[in-house]
């Protein structure tokens, strides 16, 4: 792996020093991601909340944050809104940004960011229910219920009746857990991906691209896969159901699909990166592979599933050859 580079805001490095603190940087990167997060493109405004941090250090980051949060509760009248932009967007960010300086590659990071910011909500979540002696489960549960009513076609569209709609709704608060770790690493990876965009070229160039989950990621899937299909599938009427054992293995399975769409991508990205293109065409060929990704992401999750056994970038054979513009 090539030394750790330093570079403006990139990972690997801590923060630069020595740019002059000002209170611009705060309030133009605050101000880009309060406006990110008040529109249609809310999971990127982490990013510019890590570039602050990266480029200027905590405090401007802090800063950045606050003057975020405060033009988010302005925009839209609601102080709470401010609050879950604080909690949300703002404290993933720097915490993100932490982790870039801390570990050898960004997607090191981005597990280690998703894995602390969890398993603080998780944590949070558990002490507010034993002080208030409220079920979060419930608590999703009833939100979710409410918003397939609201939804004008939700149920219909879906074929289902009111007991039906309960139950849809009571699955998303069972795998609700899964959902949003899930939804914690896309809004991170994505977060990076934006910040070396607008920052500069990465520390450890081609990282992403090569990124894959360990081989013993892949037994534990086929485990939990094996309780699915035990619990839900032909002979799961003669099988002893255990308690929790559906709802644990569906969430570790959507928080583990999540990751082999990541490697997937990263499959696709790393043979776009050998083909001589110019930066038009580049950003062009991003641009499709962003496309296909929201229109096809079964195909890049069968591409991640597939790449442990077949290595598709040749990463276990030592044929990996160098990549143009990795330095």
């Amino acid at each position: 792996m090539p030394d750790r580079e330093v570079v403006a805001g990139g990972e690997g490095a801590p923060p630069r020093r020595g740019r002059p603190a000002s209170w611009r940087a705060p309030l133009v990167w605050g101000g880009l991601s309060a406006l990110l997060f008040s529109g249609p493109l809310m999971p990127f405004a982490v990013a510019p909340v890590v570039i602050a941090h990266r480029r200027y250090g905590l405090g401007q980051g802090i800063a950045a944050v606050g003057a975020a949060a405060a033009a988010v509760a302005a925009l839209t009248g609601q102080g709470a809104t401010g609050l879950v932009y604080l909690l949300g967007v703002g404290s993933l960010g720097l915490l993100l940004g932490d982790m870039l300086g801390r570990t050898r590659s960004a997607a090191a990071a981005v597990g280690a960011a998703a894995g602390v910011y969890c398993a603080s909500l998780g944590v949070a979540g558990g002490l507010a229910a034993w002080v208030t002696g409220d079920s979060i489960p419930e608590r999703i549960g009833a939100a979710s219920l409410e918003i397939l009513r609201v939804a004008p076609t939700a149920g219909a569209d879906l074929g289902l009746d009111e007991e039906g709609v309960r139950e849809v709704a009571g699955w998303i608060a069972r795998l609700f857990p899964g959902i949003l770790a899930a939804g914690v690493v896309l809004t991170s990876w994505m977060a990076v991906l934006v910040t070396r965009w607008l920052a500069g070229r990465e520390a450890v160039p081609g990282d992403l691209a090569r990124f894959r989950l360990p081989m013993g990621v892949m037994w534990t899937a086929m485990a939990v896969a094996m309780v699915v299909v035990l619990q839900m599938g032909p002979v799961g009427e003669s099988v002893p159901r255990l308690g929790p054992a559906l709802p644990v293995a569906l969430n570790v399975m959507i928080v583990l699909g999540t990751g082999y769409l990541l490697q997937g991508i990263a499959v696709s990205t790393h043979w776009l990166r050998r083909l001589p293109l110019g930066p038009f065409t580049a950003a062009l060929a991003g641009a499709v592979q962003a496309m296909t990704v929201l229109g096809f992401p079964l195909l890049y999750l069968l591409v991640g599933l597939f790449d442990p056994w077949f290595d598709f970038r040749r990463l276990e054979h030592g044929r990996e050859e160098q990549v143009p513009g990795d330095g």
